[in-house]
């Protein structure tokens, strides 16, 4: 969302306030290496998801499917139990 959105939404001292408070997490890194085994047969398409890797994220606590970066991701009372990557990059492939 935009600032200017959230200004709208929000006024400009609460948002001003989240701005101040807001903390840059590390997400990870998107490794990714596709030999031609992996690759869809010419003129099919292929779907893939590669998790990331490193960075400051992890999953919840007890719902280990659930991916975090803090606490406030998680279901309540639950804890971001860091693993690293806080992401799944989800994509497909189409070959001509």
């Amino acid at each position: 969302m935009s600032i200017r959105r959230d200004v709208e939404i929000f006024g400009p001292t609460d948002t001003l306030a989240c701005l101040l408070d807001a903390e840059s997490h590390d997400i990870g890194d998107f490794d990714l290496t596709l030999d031609a085994a992996t690759l869809p047969a010419p003129g099919k398409s292929a779907s893939y998801v590669t998790q990331s890797v490193g960075g400051a994220g992890g999953s919840c606590s007890t719902s280990t499917g659930q991916l975090c970066l803090t606490d406030a991701d998680c279901p309540s009372g639950e804890t971001c139990a860091v693993t690293g990557g806080s992401y799944r990059l989800h994509y497909t492939i189409r070959r001509r």
